[in-house]
Protein backbone atom coordinates (compact mmCIF):
# COMPACT_ATOMS: atom_id res chain seq x y z
CA UNK A 1 0.00 0.00 0.00
CA UNK A 2 1.43 3.27 -0.90
CA UNK A 3 1.74 5.51 2.34
CA UNK A 4 1.15 9.49 1.49
CA UNK A 5 1.55 12.75 3.25
CA UNK A 6 0.54 16.17 3.53
CA UNK A 7 2.29 18.86 4.92
CA UNK A 8 0.88 22.31 5.40
CA UNK A 9 2.64 25.67 6.76
CA UNK A 10 0.08 27.89 8.09
CA UNK A 11 2.01 31.09 7.82
CA UNK A 12 3.57 30.53 4.34
CA UNK A 13 0.02 28.63 2.90
CA UNK A 14 -1.75 31.87 3.92
CA UNK A 15 0.50 34.37 2.16
CA UNK A 16 0.39 31.99 -1.63
CA UNK A 17 -3.44 31.67 -0.53
CA UNK A 18 -3.61 35.87 0.14
CA UNK A 19 -1.39 36.65 -3.15
CA UNK A 20 -4.25 34.51 -5.08
CA UNK A 21 -6.98 36.66 -3.19
CA UNK A 22 -7.93 33.71 -0.83
CA UNK A 23 -8.81 34.61 2.81
CA UNK A 24 -8.89 30.93 4.11
CA UNK A 25 -10.31 27.24 2.96
CA UNK A 26 -12.83 26.57 5.35
CA UNK A 27 -12.70 23.54 6.72
CA UNK A 28 -8.74 23.21 5.96
CA UNK A 29 -9.98 19.18 4.90
CA UNK A 30 -11.11 20.32 2.22
CA UNK A 31 -7.72 21.07 1.44
CA UNK A 32 -6.14 17.48 1.93
CA UNK A 33 -9.28 15.86 0.31
CA UNK A 34 -8.31 18.27 -3.43
CA UNK A 35 -4.77 16.98 -2.86
CA UNK A 36 -5.82 13.25 -2.05
CA UNK A 37 -8.33 12.76 -4.95
CA UNK A 38 -6.60 14.40 -7.85
CA UNK A 39 -2.63 14.73 -6.88
CA UNK A 40 -1.69 11.36 -5.40
CA UNK A 41 -1.13 8.46 -7.54
CA UNK A 42 -3.10 6.46 -5.36
CA UNK A 43 -6.50 6.97 -3.30
CA UNK A 44 -4.92 5.91 -0.33
CA UNK A 45 -6.12 7.98 2.49
CA UNK A 46 -3.08 10.30 3.49
CA UNK A 47 -1.60 11.33 6.47
CA UNK A 48 -2.77 15.20 6.95
CA UNK A 49 -0.02 17.52 8.67
CA UNK A 50 -0.72 20.96 10.34
CA UNK A 51 2.20 23.13 11.35
CA UNK A 52 1.38 26.80 13.10
CA UNK A 53 2.28 28.53 16.16
CA UNK A 54 -0.68 30.16 18.49
CA UNK A 55 -0.04 34.04 19.89
CA UNK A 56 0.53 33.73 23.71
CA UNK A 57 -2.40 33.79 26.02
CA UNK A 58 -0.56 36.44 28.28
CA UNK A 59 -0.53 38.87 25.30
CA UNK A 60 -3.61 38.02 24.00
CA UNK A 61 -5.94 35.64 25.87
CA UNK A 62 -8.68 35.91 23.05
CA UNK A 63 -6.97 35.37 19.96
CA UNK A 64 -5.26 32.69 21.76
CA UNK A 65 -8.57 30.78 23.46
CA UNK A 66 -9.80 31.86 19.42
CA UNK A 67 -6.93 29.76 17.63
CA UNK A 68 -7.07 26.93 20.19
CA UNK A 69 -10.60 26.35 19.03
CA UNK A 70 -8.98 26.26 15.23
CA UNK A 71 -7.04 23.74 16.11
CA UNK A 72 -9.36 21.56 17.68
CA UNK A 73 -11.66 21.73 14.56
CA UNK A 74 -8.57 20.61 12.60
CA UNK A 75 -7.78 17.86 15.02
CA UNK A 76 -11.77 16.84 14.71
CA UNK A 77 -10.97 16.65 10.84
CA UNK A 78 -8.64 13.89 11.40
CA UNK A 79 -5.65 16.46 10.82
CA UNK A 80 -2.64 16.23 13.30
CA UNK A 81 -1.78 19.72 14.42
CA UNK A 82 2.22 20.36 15.14
CA UNK A 83 2.67 23.83 17.09
CA UNK A 84 5.77 25.98 17.21
CA UNK A 85 5.71 28.87 19.31
CA UNK A 86 5.21 32.44 19.07
CA UNK A 87 7.13 35.36 20.09
CA UNK A 88 7.62 39.45 19.83
CA UNK A 89 10.67 40.17 18.18
CA UNK A 90 12.22 43.82 19.16
CA UNK A 91 9.51 45.82 17.16
CA UNK A 92 6.59 44.18 19.02
CA UNK A 93 5.74 42.16 16.10
CA UNK A 94 4.61 38.74 16.74
CA UNK A 95 6.85 36.08 15.16
CA UNK A 96 6.50 32.06 14.86
CA UNK A 97 9.18 30.11 16.15
CA UNK A 98 9.99 26.19 15.46
CA UNK A 99 7.47 25.77 12.92
CA UNK A 100 9.92 25.35 10.42
CA UNK A 101 11.92 22.70 11.85
CA UNK A 102 9.08 20.52 13.04
CA UNK A 103 8.21 20.52 9.26
CA UNK A 104 11.28 19.52 8.45
CA UNK A 105 11.88 16.90 11.14
CA UNK A 106 8.53 15.43 10.00
CA UNK A 107 9.43 15.59 6.15
CA UNK A 108 12.57 13.25 7.05
CA UNK A 109 10.98 11.31 9.81
CA UNK A 110 8.01 9.98 7.33
CA UNK A 111 10.37 9.50 4.83
CA UNK A 112 12.40 7.13 6.88
CA UNK A 113 9.08 5.50 8.00
CA UNK A 114 8.49 4.58 4.73
CA UNK A 115 6.34 6.96 3.53
CA UNK A 116 5.97 7.22 -0.44
CA UNK A 117 4.88 10.55 -1.73
CA UNK A 118 5.25 13.65 1.04
CA UNK A 119 3.23 16.54 -0.72
CA UNK A 120 4.37 19.92 1.16
CA UNK A 121 2.12 23.33 0.97
CA UNK A 122 5.05 25.97 1.64
CA UNK A 123 7.48 28.34 -0.33
CA UNK A 124 10.19 28.50 2.52
CA UNK A 125 13.54 27.50 1.54
CA UNK A 126 14.59 26.92 5.02
CA UNK A 127 12.80 23.56 4.38
CA UNK A 128 15.28 22.50 1.34
CA UNK A 129 17.31 20.51 3.24
CA UNK A 130 14.96 18.50 4.92
CA UNK A 131 13.79 17.69 1.18
CA UNK A 132 16.50 16.73 -0.16
CA UNK A 133 16.94 14.39 2.93
CA UNK A 134 13.57 12.97 2.22
CA UNK A 135 14.34 12.25 -1.24
CA UNK A 136 17.61 10.56 -0.52
CA UNK A 137 15.60 8.65 1.76
CA UNK A 138 13.69 7.43 -1.31
CA UNK A 139 10.41 9.68 -0.46
CA UNK A 140 8.81 11.73 -4.10
CA UNK A 141 8.43 15.29 -2.24
CA UNK A 142 5.73 17.01 -4.32
CA UNK A 143 5.61 21.04 -3.45
CA UNK A 144 2.21 22.97 -3.67
CA UNK A 145 2.96 26.61 -4.66
CA UNK A 146 1.44 29.57 -6.59
CA UNK A 147 3.07 31.34 -9.59
CA UNK A 148 3.64 34.46 -7.45
CA UNK A 149 5.58 32.85 -5.12
CA UNK A 150 7.89 30.71 -6.80
CA UNK A 151 10.42 29.95 -4.24
CA UNK A 152 13.07 28.50 -6.61
CA UNK A 153 15.23 26.71 -4.05
CA UNK A 154 12.27 24.44 -3.22
CA UNK A 155 11.27 24.07 -6.91
CA UNK A 156 14.75 23.22 -7.83
CA UNK A 157 14.64 20.79 -5.07
CA UNK A 158 11.29 18.77 -5.17
CA UNK A 159 9.99 15.88 -7.91
CA UNK A 160 7.10 18.05 -8.57
CA UNK A 161 5.34 21.20 -8.48
CA UNK A 162 1.76 21.27 -8.16
CA UNK A 163 0.22 24.76 -8.78
CA UNK A 164 -1.64 25.95 -5.80
CA UNK A 165 -4.35 27.74 -8.37
CA UNK A 166 -4.75 24.22 -9.63
CA UNK A 167 -5.59 22.74 -6.42
CA UNK A 168 -8.29 25.61 -5.50
CA UNK A 169 -10.49 24.16 -8.95
CA UNK A 170 -11.00 21.16 -6.95
CA UNK A 171 -12.66 22.74 -3.61
CA UNK A 172 -15.78 24.01 -4.47
CA UNK A 173 -16.02 27.99 -3.64
CA UNK A 174 -18.34 27.66 -0.68
CA UNK A 175 -15.38 26.68 0.98
CA UNK A 176 -13.01 29.36 -0.19
CA UNK A 177 -13.28 32.70 1.55
CA UNK A 178 -12.33 35.51 -0.61
CA UNK A 179 -10.12 38.85 0.86
CA UNK A 180 -11.84 42.27 0.44
CA UNK A 181 -9.50 44.23 -2.04
CA UNK A 182 -7.36 41.83 -2.63
CA UNK A 183 -3.56 43.03 -4.26
CA UNK A 184 -3.56 40.25 -6.68
CA UNK A 185 -3.80 40.27 -10.58
CA UNK A 186 -6.55 37.71 -10.88
CA UNK A 187 -8.97 36.01 -8.30
CA UNK A 188 -9.30 32.31 -8.12
CA UNK A 189 -12.77 32.77 -5.98
CA UNK A 190 -15.73 32.67 -8.05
Amino acid sequence: MTKIAILVDEMNAMAQLHELGVKGIRPWSQFYKAIEEHFTTTKTPAECHFYCANIPEKLDSQRHHLREGFFKALIRDGITVHKGFAVLDRNKRLIEKGVDVLLSLDLVDLSLEGFDEIIVFSADGDIVPAIQRARANGAIVKAVLSFTMPAGNIAESVDEIIRLKDVLKFIPSIHLLELKNPNMKESVVA
